[in-house]
């Protein structure tokens, strides 16, 4: 089965558009991507669904490994500024925009 009939089957069979593509490949042998397990000379295509799901929050850490997500959490937003992943993705949470830069400054 070629990958466009793949994702063909998948789109009909979860019924959520518009549908992201993305290719993924390590540029450095050497280096892992915690989030998943992935061979570093495979090249990848990542598809992401846009569309409500539904997860319970366990089910959604075991596949998108949470000791990693919090690790990188901690390490990029340790003040807790932007949502983790299960409220946007899940329960389809958002922040409130900005009504200007000066909402942005410390």
């Amino acid at each position: 089965m070629t990958t466009y009939e793949r994702l063909a089957d998948a789109t009909m069979a979860i019924g959520l558009m518009p549908v992201w593509v993305c290719p993924v490949m390590s540029y450095d042998p050497g280096v892992t991507f915690g989030l998943y397990d992935m061979n570093p000379e495979t090249l990848y295509l990542n598809f992401g669904f846009w569309g409500f799901v539904r997860s319970s929050e366990a089910d959604f850490w075991r596949l998108y490994n949470r000791g990693c997500y919090d690790a990188l959490k901690a390490r990029y937003d340790p003040d807790g500024t932007f949502l983790n992943l299960y409220p946007k993705c899940v329960q389809q949470k958002q922040l409130a925009t900005p009504s200007s830069s000066e909402d942005f400054k410390s």
